[in-house]
């Protein structure tokens, strides 16, 4: 008695892997380390997927980046809301000495193409 293994059908694909189409650019070794610093400076995980979001962006700031700003602005809104609260001079002070030096931070990081940059504790 002889036994028939079943052939397995491979799976299909899904949505992201059918993509069929790519483009390649040809770059210095140093240049493609400087391009994913760049990326992963700017929060991607992939050298591909900042590329996609600077070519998307049309010249304008990317979608990436503006989601990145309004987070932060809405971050130092919240706070902002929170020290109009609060009733001990000291505490105000203290607090806005912080938001004041977060907003520097966020300055210098736009300016500096660093959105990642560390901001000060609360």
């Amino acid at each position: 008695m002889m036994l028939m293994e079943k052939e397995k059908t491979p799976k299909p694909r899904s949505n992201q892997r059918r993509q069929t189409e790519s483009i390649c650019l040809r770059c210095t070794t140093e240049e493609k380390s400087s391009f994913r610093r760049s990326a992963n400076r700017f929060g991607f995980d992939s050298l591909s997927a900042w590329i996609k979001d600077l070519i998307n962006s049309n010249g304008e700031l990317s979608l990436h980046l503006r989601r990145m700003i309004s987070g932060r602005l809405g971050q130092i809104g919240a706070r902002v809301v929170i020290l109009g609260k609060k009733d001990v001079p000291s505490a105000v002070e203290d607090e806005l000495a912080a938001i004041v030096s977060d907003i520097t931070l966020l300055q210098t990081a736009l300016i500096e193409g660093d959105i990642n940059a560390r901001k000060s504790d609360p």
